[in-house]
């Protein structure tokens, strides 16, 4: 498991925001209205991520992976309000 207190390289947070930022994107460019909301969105999704990475344990699944699946989490929660 990661700890809080373990830092991620450069590299890793650079493709944690690409990651996350993509996926968000591309489900606000395929639901009309919720463009407007992109910025805050996004942002929220982001702390939800970070909220989470103590939870992050490679041997079950890549960071990539755990990532997406934070992300698409929270896109659902939006979808079913």
């Amino acid at each position: 498991k990661m700890s809080a207190a373990t830092p991620l390289s450069d590299d890793e947070a650079r493709d944690l925001v690409a990651l996350v930022e993509f996926k968000v994107r591309r489900f606000l460019r395929d639901s009309p209205g919720r463009k407007s909301d992109a910025t805050d969105f996004l942002q929220d999704v982001f702390v939800g991520v970070l909220g989470r990475l103590s939870r992050f344990d490679p041997e079950r699944a890549s960071l990539r992976t755990f990532i997406a699946r934070i992300t698409e989490s929270a896109i659902l929660d939006v979808v079913r309000r």
